[in-house]
């Protein structure tokens, strides 16, 4: 999945379990917050969004890099790189932590 920021420039989006243990390692607190999100639900809907989505950034900067490099945005910097489009940014959230994309789990056993 992709999103293209406010400067035009298009990123790519992944939320996997193999990218997130990674993420784990190399950045704990944003893996935390994401988990916490997960687990809890929003508590603050538009924080939370974007964590969801920072994540899934700093995600698909491991698939293609294997690593987090210096030059990545912040937080902040992410945040203020979105769209203003509320409705596509929480669509783009809903994907990624609900894809619907289905599995048939019973015909891989």
């Amino acid at each position: 999945m992709n999103i293209v920021l406010e400067n035009g420039e298009k990123i790519n989006l992944t939320l996997n379990f193999g990218r997130l243990l990674q993420l784990k390692k190399e950045n704990k607190p944003i893996y935390e917050k994401y988990n916490k999100v997960l687990a809890n639900g929003a508590k603050d809907v538009i924080e939370d969004t974007i964590i969801v989505i920072y994540t899934a950034y700093l995600c698909g900067i491991l698939e293609k890099d294997k690593v987090l490099k210096d030059n990545i945005l912040s937080f902040e910097q992410f945040a203020e790189a979105l769209p203003p489009n509320f409705v596509e940014i929480n669509n783009i959230c809903q994907e990624l932590i609900t894809p619907k994309k289905k599995m048939d789990l019973e015909s891989r056993s």
